[in-house]
């Protein structure tokens, strides 16, 4: 049975006929019902707005509803990058989304919230979203996400566990890509934690600048080093921390 609704959206009116299917409309919108018009929702059927305004007639055993459809999370995973931990989830549909809250804990009963990533309100096509997490906890650690709609409410997904190595030694990694241009990555290893520094040389041996002077935590780490502003040629980092000290040789290419 079909069911022809008029359908305001910020004042423009539009006409709708459909079957068996839902209307799931959010944001400034209203549907109305004229007077002498008539609705009849089939009972598989719903039709979902911020506002109603009925002056004709709604019948049959379907739903008229007022809240939100929720955010249809469809995944939510963890891979661990040496000391980064890359968070990805998809939904299928989006009501109301305001956005996600990204949450770690240790031992799954205290949480931290460490980021939040803006939803896109409203969407009925799959959409993908990521995070990293570059300083996370070392051994195993869990994370979730709070969903958040417009309004204030919110849900919690699943919980997903992952584990970051523990490493017993100092390690200063090859850049990559090298040569590069003008950016690449250096990744580095401490057995402990305490004072780092690392600097880039040029083959004079002049310092020409200094990318880490602070405390860090034992385990991997990452850190992009970005030459916009200097000329091609051989370049030297230096990593240092307690009594190890490391140097290793990159190429910029211009």
């Amino acid at each position: 049975m079909k069911m022809i609704v008029k359908l305001f959206w910020n004042l423009i009116l539009l006409n709708i006929i459909f079957l068996n299917s839902w209307i799931n409309i959010k944001g400034q919108s209203i549907i109305t019902v004229s007077t002498g018009a008539t609705i009849e929702i089939e009972a598989v059927a719903s039709i979902c707005a911020d506002e109603f305004v009925i002056d004709g007639l709604l019948i049959g055993e379907g739903n008229k509803c007022e809240e939100p459809l929720p955010v249809e999370l469809t995944s939510f995973s963890a891979e661990v990058w040496g000391n980064l931990v890359n968070l990805k989830w998809e939904t299928a549909t989006e009501i109301n989304n305001f956005g996600f809250e990204i949450e770690r804990s240790k031992d799954g009963c205290k949480w931290e919230k460490i980021s939040f990533i803006e939803g896109l309100g409203n969407s009925n096509s799959p959409k993908q979203y990521s995070y990293k997490d570059e300083r996370p906890i070392t051994g195993k650690s869990k994370y979730r996400l709070k969903q958040i709609d417009f309004d204030g409410k919110h849900e919690y997904s699943d919980e997903i566990e992952v584990e970051v190595e523990i490493l017993s030694k100092y390690e200063l990694s090859q850049n990559f890509p090298n040569p590069f241009n003008p950016s690449t990555t250096i990744k580095f290893s401490l057995a402990e934690s305490g004072m780092v520094e690392m600097e880039v040389y040029n083959t004079l041996g002049e310092r020409v600048t200094r990318l880490i002077n602070q405390e860090m935590d034992k385990g991997n780490h990452t850190i992009e080093f970005n030459a916009g502003n200097l000329p091609s040629g051989i370049y030297f980092y230096k990593l240092v921390s307690g009594n190890f000290s490391q140097v290793k040789r990159m190429v910029l290419i211009k």
